[in-house]
């Protein structure tokens, strides 16, 4: 992961939107990275990056706020095939493993094998062409609510797979 990538992860955690983090804040970044107690990582890093003593994060402390969470070790979580198809299965795919093969290959334009959050836009679009089914039951043909539908299984997929594997990483989040 780029310095740029993480900086943007802390800065989609500014919620109230005044150019600062604070201490919540903070703990909502390190829990989207992945930290197993995210309100310790907060406060490391609050003690980290925090020059001046405010209590915030500010724009000229967010490069020490980078360098510490560079430092740690997050990456970037992708989806692999495997996870493809226990995101299908979550979704309601009658052959879970047969769409996760298609899947992958409609969705992963660099061909690395993996679903990366910029590939993640394809794949929803796939899973919407492919008209998913939820309890043998047509999802809605209204596009918001299918699309909630596919981020919600792809969700609940990365969930399951952090809770299985104990490491540094992030954890994207589908918008």
């Amino acid at each position: 992961m780029t310095a740029e990538q993480l900086k943007g992860i802390f800065e989609q955690c500014d919620k109230n939107g005044d150019g600062r983090l604070d201490r919540a804040e903070l703990k909502e970044a390190f829990k989207r990275l992945g930290a197993m107690i995210p309100s310790w990582r907060a406060a490391r890093g609050m003690r980290q990056a925090d020059a001046n003593g405010d209590g915030y994060i500010d724009e000229e402390e967010m490069t020490g706020l980078v360098n510490y969470a560079l430092r740690l070790g997050y990456t970037v979580k992708r989806l692999d095939r495997a996870e493809l198809k226990e995101a299908f299965k979550r979704l309601g795919a009658m052959i879970p493993s047969w769409r996760a093969a298609r899947g992958m290959r409609q969705a992963d334009a660099n061909g690395d094998g993996y679903i990366d959050e910029e590939e993640m836009t394809g794949l929803v679009n796939y899973a919407l062409r492919h008209g998913l089914r939820n309890s043998n039951r047509p999802i809605s043909n209204e596009l918001e609510g299918v699309q909630d539908m596919v981020k919600e299984g792809m969700r609940e997929a990365i969930h399951a797979y952090n809770e299985r594997h104990v490491c540094k990483k992030l954890t994207f989040t589908v918008h």
